[in-house]
Order: C-alpha cells, then sequence, then structure tokens
C-alpha cells in the first residue's frame, strides 16, 4: 500500500469516526415548524412570553420571541398582521376595547364564545382561558368578612343597611367613575355606600388600607391582590363585574398549519389561576429575570408531558372568597 493510499485510507477511518459528533453540531431542525411569540412591555407581557417559549420549545417548535411590542393595543396590532403567531391578551380588555362592545358579559365563557367568534373574522383564533382574570373584584380581609359572615357583595349590601352603615370602600379614581364603580354597586345591589366613606387612592394603597384598618373593603382589578395576600374576594352574585380571563391568541392561519397548538396552549392556561400568576408576577417585579421565572416553574408543572385539560379549572360561584367564575367550556 502506497504512502497517498495509506493516508486516503486514515482520513476515511476518521470520517467515519468523527460523522456522529459532527452530526450533533448540525442546525437543530424543528419537529412541527418555526413559530413567533409576541410580547409587549410589561413583566406580565415578557414572563408569559417566556412561558409559551419554553413549553412550545419543549414540543419541538422553533421559537422566536419578539419582545417589548409596547401596549396590548400594539400587540394585538402585530397579531392581526401576521407578524407573530402567538400573543396573550385579557377577553374583556379585547371585547371592550378592541371590538367597541360596551354591554358589560359576566360570564367568562358566554364572553369567551362571542369573542372567540366575532375575531375569527379579524383572523385571529382563540384557543381556550385560563382561570387567571383581572375583572373588578371587591377584597376584604378574611378577619372582617368571617367576623360579618360576608361571602357575598348581597351580603355586605345587607351588613350596610342593617348593622354598619359606616364601612369605608376605597377604589382608585377610575374605577369609581366607570360603570362599575360604587354607583354601580348602589344601584345593583342596594349596596348603601355613603359617598363621604368613598375613599380614591391608587390599587396598591387601597389594598394597604385593608391590612391597617384604613379600608372596610377595596374596589380594585383582581390582578391588584397581590399573593398570598390573605383576602377574600366576595362573590358578585348579580353578576355587575365584567369578565375578564387571560387567554392565548394566535393568527388562525398559524392555528390551520399547526393545530396540534392547541393541547399546549390548553394545558399551559389550565396552571395560571389568578394567585400562580400574581406569584410569579412578583417574582419578576423584585428583579429576577422572566425566563428564569418561567423555567423554574416549568420544571414543577410539566405542561408538555401532562393531559391535555377538556376544561379550564376555576372557583365556584358558591365557594367562599371565589370569584363569580362558572366553570368555563371554552377549551371544549
Amino acid at each position: 500500500m502506497t504512502l497517498q493510499s495509506r493516508a486516503t485510507l486514515l482520513l476515511l477511518v476518521l470520517a467515519a469516526a468523527l460523522w456522529p459528533a459532527l452530526q450533533g453540531c448540525a442546525p437543530h431542525r424543528a419537529a412541527h415548524g418555526s413559530l413567533v411569540i409576541g410580547a409587549g412591555d410589561s413583566d406580565e407581557q415578557r414572563l408569559l412570553g417566556e412561558l409559551s417559549a419554553i413549553v412550545l420549545r419543549n414540543a419541538g417548535y422553533d421559537v422566536e420571541i419578539r419582545r417589548d411590542l409596547g401596549s396590548p393595543w400594539m400587540v394585538r396590532k402585530a397579531a392581526g398582521a401576521g407578524s407573530v403567531d402567538l400573543t396573550w391578551d385579557y377577553t374583556g380588555r379585547v371585547w371592550r376595547d378592541e371590538l367597541g362592545h360596551d354591554q358589560p358579559l359576566a360570564d367568562p365563557a358566554d364572553l369567551f364564545r362571542r369573542l372567540r367568534d366575532e375575531d375569527a373574522l379579524n383572523g385571529l383564533t382563540w384557543v381556550t382561558y385560563a382561570p387567571a382574570e383581572d375583572r373588578v373584584v371587591l377584597a376584604m380581609t378574611q378577619t372582617l368578612a368571617q367576623e360579618a359572615r360576608l361571602r357575598s357583595i348581597s351580603d355586605l349590601a345587607y351588613h350596610l343597611d342593617n348593622l354598619d352603615p359606616d364601612l369605608v370602600l376605597c377604589t382608585t379614581a377610575a374605577i369609581n367613575e366607570s360603570a362599575h364603580g360604587p354607583a354601580a354597586l348602589r344601584r345593583v345591589y342596594g349596596a348603601r355606600i355613603k359617598p363621604a366613606n368613598t375613599r380614591e387612592m391608587s390599587a396598591a394603597e387601597a389594598v394597604a388600607g385593608l391590612r391597617d384598618g384604613a379600608c372596610h373593603g377595596a374596589l380594585v382589578q383582581a390582578s391588584a391582590i397581590p399573593p398570598a395576600a390573605g383576602l377574600r374576594l366576595l362573590w358578585d352574585d348579580l353578576g355587575l363585574m365584567p369578565a375578564s380571563n387571560l387567554a392565548p391568541v394566535v393568527h388562525s392561519l398559524t392555528m390551520r398549519n399547526h393545530p396540534e397548538l392547541a393541547p399546549y396552549l390548553r394545558r399551559l392556561c389550565a396552571v395560571l389561576d389568578r394567585e400562580t400568576l400574581a406569584e410569579l408576577r412578583e417574582q419578576v417585579a423584585q428583579g429576577k429575570r422572566p425566563e428564569g421565572v418561567a423555567r423554574q416553574f416549568l420544571r414543577v408543572h410539566d405542561v408538555v408531558s401532562t393531559p391535555t385539560p377538556t376544561q379550564t379549572p376555576s372557583p365556584t360561584p358558591t365557594e367562599p372568597g371565589a370569584l363569580a367564575t362558572p366553570t368555563p367550556a371554552a377549551s371544549q
């Protein structure tokens, strides 16, 4: 064997030995294709972008996140234009601010069905919704609610009328002037809240006022309630407050091309209740990186391999401290 032949043989042997390693260095080919997730500039939006990206990467997608797209309106505009495939939004916000409806819908499932059907005409697909919601709620300390035996806003109205007319209600300026503020509580529930006992302040100040006794009740957005706050959210038994649940929104062409997306989004939504989302937001607000918070959460909640839920869990209307959220059938 000549020297040249030996060299050729050696090169072939080395190539055969190195081929598996070279294969491992080849670019990753996603099993399901590529997706672009759009996220706004809030802590919650950054967190949701990372959560959905990790889930979908683990499911075999090649995922890019376009971060800091701006306000919810701008994120939705990007979704409608098809420049992103997946975004997150609140059903009540889109129903009111984007689709221009002034009819309040208190039933989350009814709102979801109507929104899903109408937004399909805009090229957007609503797959399901999460238990996490951002409707207006009336919060009290567990101690005061238990002592006064208050489970619902109707109970509070009776208490004001018959036992203690001097309870102080704290709320934000926006809610005080809205169609769901103290005036609506008087009109719908007959809750005789004295105008002099209504205090305007920030949501954070109202929640803090519950703890120090400056406020007996706080009428705020649900997202303003911190995790493990020890508060009771009175049941809105007459359905005054419009529903508004967190939900993933997918461009309809993407949904047609990737129908297998739906089970992963349903599984992720099922583990995002109000308290859980508040805890995750709090970690990001304290300076933790959204991707780190999302990764740690998904180590505990294996969304990819768990069975797909047929219904999104939520508190029942009769549960003490629960929001008025009937069990939805949106994911069926």
